[in-house]
């Protein structure tokens, strides 16, 4: 109920403003980058998860992409796909923990970050265990993502995100929960990437891998897991006109499968 709650629920604020247009040399820089014949480098958190193997899995089958570096806390697996000469992982313990950082030297060139990282507070531990996994861990593999030459970002966030909420007390989670994927969002912007689009869903649909909320309320309209990934690339491929896109809802997300 929780996480149903947290999805439906409206954001308490207005979605922060959208400058009208990128300023003088992105566009013509991230279409370059687009464009190039050697292909782009990705760099994706969350590559194991429901909406991560997925973006892994389509980056891996087009050729517009030369190398997907996968971060996390065990190496991605790229099965039989015909691309996976071109998965790198670089595996770090544990980046929520306090101390611990993402070096942007191991990296090497990235162009565009894909962050799909997602759990949920009993599987993380706790509130503040939730936070660390969301909101820290996003913020440094931000920061090392810009720091090796990233000039977009694309991050999952959620319906109702909202990083300004005064209140979000850890015991209700659903405020707690929007409060973080704003956040979330947050981590990116504030890295000031050339371009960055922020996809905010409703309802998933993971196939057998459905959260329990997700399995009582399969009669409410929802979007695969496997689209929301494909979205997610497509965008990247066809960079907005806007330092910052919010894709919000699954309706305006199927709109660019």
């Amino acid at each position: 109920l929780p996480l149903c709650l947290s999805v439906c629920l409206p954001a308490c604020l207005p979605a922060p403003s959208v400058q009208a247009s990128l300023r003088p040399g992105q566009e013509e820089s991230i279409i370059m980058s687009v464009e190039s014949g050697a292909g782009r480098t990705a760099l994706l958190l969350g590559a194991t998860g429901a909406t991560g193997r997925h973006v892994l899995s389509e980056l891996l089958s087009r050729p517009g992409w030369s190398r997907v570096v996968a971060v996390g806390r065990r190496p991605a697996d790229a099965g039989e796909n015909p691309g996976a000469a071109k998965l790198e992982n670089v595996v770090v313990e544990d980046l929520a923990s306090p101390g611990v950082e993402l070096d942007a030297a191991k990296l090497g060139k990235i162009d565009v970050f894909f962050n799909c990282i997602g759990t949920t507070r009993a599987n993380a531990g706790g509130a503040d265990s939730f936070y660390a996994v969301e909101v820290t861990t996003s913020e440094k593999v931000a920061k090392a993502a810009k720091q090796a030459g990233a000039k977009q970002a694309l991050v999952v966030s959620a319906m109702g995100a909202a990083p300004n909420r005064s209140v979000a007390p850890k015991w209700f989670h659903p405020l707690f929960y929007g409060k973080c994927m704003g956040l979330k969002e947050h981590a990116l912007l504030s890295q000031s990437f050339e371009q960055v689009s922020i996809f905010r869903p409703g309802m998933l649909h993971r196939g057998m891998n459905d959260r329990p909320v997700e399995k009582y309320l399969f009669f409410l309209p929802s979007i695969k897991v496997q689209d929301l990934a494909t979205a997610m690339v497509n965008v990247a491929e066809n960079p907005a006109n806007e330092p910052v896109t919010i894709i919000e809802g699954n309706g305006k997300i199927r709109t660019h499968l």
